[in-house]
């Protein structure tokens, strides 16, 4: 049994379950949106989605447990041993859902790395793995001179130092924590010499690095949890609510994980929902040509909306303007820009040849193209 000492305890159920629930639907939007994205744009799903979605269900599982050992009696002054058992299990299941999911990174960036940097990456994997099954082994164990740890459903025939079994859990979240920073700083190493335009090779890797803020997250955590200032295991009124908040810190870097993991995927689909408002809002004024009458007002319309769409697609005309462009021609210049860089797109006569062969526009036959001097 475990008895708690205090005869009143603050409850932090409403916060908990508030708490939790909300980074569990946080996690899986983005989660979601991931391989939505990936099967939509027919790249398939590979093993960091499998190892990824099995961090979720472990996740999912997590979240529930806890909210049934909070309404089953988490905060009461005698724990029984279905208390006990229901706080070892989701412990266990938290443990999965960390090391799955910063695993889940780590098979990613195989796809991306050379060889001495695979070498590396295995190393983590292994490293967080080996300490995951050490962690819930010692979760079922019994400790040596512990009282309240000798339940019948704990592992029979042998029993840790209680202090070995300290040392393996402080070191396994030093192992968390530097797993977070080594893996946040490789997507720098990687994209840092690909063929791309500085701009965006300094977004792939921001994007991709945002497991620093797990990191911090972690650090954080563990700093709080191990503090003999805070002593979150003092019993007092308050150690159900400061057991209540580590859950929460737990959750937090979980979800954060899977978050931070979707977020680079997501690119295609931001992308062409940038592509389409662009599309309809070029529609929408070339309406207005066929409204407003004259071609003076028309090439006075032309260089103001050229200016607001090129500066839709982060440039300006001396990026990409050759001369006089039409809305047409600048969707056709967007699209262009997906498969080749912007700066070496050719002029809008080289896309559509002599003004005879454009496509249909507001302009009658006999009427000249627009151009600006």
């Amino acid at each position: 049994m475990s008895h708690p000492q205090a005869e009143i305890h603050i409850s932090p159920i409403k916060e908990v379950n508030s708490g939790i629930w909300s980074l569990f639907v946080a996690a899986t939007i983005f989660l979601g949106l991931r391989v939505w994205c990936k099967v939509a744009w027919r790249h398939g799903l590979w093993y960091d989605d499998y190892v990824l979605i099995a961090s979720w269900v472990a996740f999912l599982i997590t979240c529930a447990l806890t909210s049934v050992q909070f309404a089953v009696g988490y905060v009461t002054k005698t724990w029984g041993d279905r208390m006990l058992i229901l706080v070892s299990t989701s412990s266990c299941f938290t443990l999965v859902a960390q090391f799955w999911s910063k695993t889940a990174f780590a098979v990613t960036l195989l796809r991306m790395t050379n060889q001495w940097q695979k070498i590396v990456l295995w190393f983590i994997i292994a490293t967080l793995n080996i300490y995951m099954v050490v962690k819930l082994f010692v979760q079922w164990a019994k400790y040596c001179d512990q009282d309240a740890f000798q339940n019948y459903w704990r592992m029979p025939g042998f029993c840790l130092d209680y202090d070995v079994v300290d040392q393996i859990k402080a070191g396994g979240n030093v192992a968390n924590i530097v797993a977070d920073f080594v893996l946040a700083l490789f997507p720098w190493m990687v994209t840092w010499n690909l063929s791309i335009r500085r701009y965006e090779k300094i977004g792939l890797c921001i994007t991709m690095s945002l497991g620093i803020l797990v990191a911090i997250v972690a650090t954080v955590r563990t700093w709080w949890q191990w503090d003999p200032k805070i002593n979150i295991n003092h019993h007092d009124k308050y150690f159900f609510w400061r057991q209540g908040m580590l859950i929460i810190w737990y959750q937090a870097e979980v979800a954060g994980t899977i978050i931070v993991q979707s977020i680079p995927v997501l690119r295609p689909l931001i992308q062409e929902i940038r592509t389409a408002n662009t599309s309809r809002k070029l529609t929408s004024a070339e309406g207005r040509y066929t409204t407003r009458g004259g071609i003076k007002n028309r090439h006075h319309m032309d260089e103001r909306d050229d200016n607001m769409w090129l500066g839709t697609m982060g440039t300006t005309h001396t990026t990409v303007g050759r001369g006089s462009m039409t809305p047409s021609e600048v969707l056709i210049a967007i699209q262009a820009s997906h498969t080749a860089p912007l700066e070496s797109l050719p002029s809008p006569s080289e896309y559509l040849g002599p003004p005879s062969n454009h496509p249909k526009t507001s302009l009658s036959p006999n009427e000249n193209w627009p151009l600006k001097s």
